[in-house]
């Protein structure tokens, strides 16, 4: 997703910027109006520059968000009041740890992140230190997940893209549900 909402129940979302930079965009839906506009530099060397893709972004803490780069396969940890880049993770390739168009970022409640690795047909779990955790399993399939949600009940969405469906999954107990 493009959006994320803070603490304070204000929208976040951003904008591209130029040479590995992005604009973090606070909007506050009571004044209907942006309220901050910050930029990030990523911390991305020049050879990737060109391939940069930040599009999708969830809340991970206080001040910090998590943007996901699909084109250079990394997710980045920004403070978007102060406007840096706090840590990068993941390199392209198969192995835990490692994505392959990453297309979408949630987290729980408890802080767990989970990332849709979608050209790896998989779901990457991350403690909230940002630490590798598993690979989700499932008994369903999915084909090139992309946009994820967990919802308050502790079942996490997924757009199965290939499948043109929606899949359910119970992060209690780890099973797909019917959806």
């Amino acid at each position: 997703m493009r959006l994320a909402l803070d603490e304070a129940g204000n929208l976040l979302t951003l904008e591209e910027g130029s040479c590995g930079t992005i604009n973090i965009l606070t909007v506050c839906p009571i004044k209907k109006a942006v309220t901050a506009r910050v930029k990030v530099e990523l911390q991305i060397s020049y050879p990737d520059i060109p391939f940069s893709k930040p599009r999708f972004l969830a809340w991970h803490s206080c001040n910090t968000l998590l943007v996901v780069d699909l084109g250079i396969d990394r997710i980045f940890q920004v403070d978007y009041k102060m406007g840096y880049c706090i840590k990068s993770f993941g390199t392209p390739g198969k192995a835990s740890g490692q994505f392959n168009d990453p297309a979408g970022i949630t987290s729980d409640n408890l802080g767990y992140i989970y990332i849709a690795d979608s050209r790896n047909h998989r779901i990457q779990v991350y403690d909230p230190f940002l630490d590798f955790a598993c690979i989700l399993e499932k008994d369903a399939p999915l084909f090139r997940p992309s946009g994820i949600h967990v919802t308050p009940n502790d079942d996490l969405l997924v757009i199965n893209y290939w499948e043109n469906s929606i899949a359910k999954f119970n992060l209690i107990t780890k099973k797909p549900m019917g959806y």
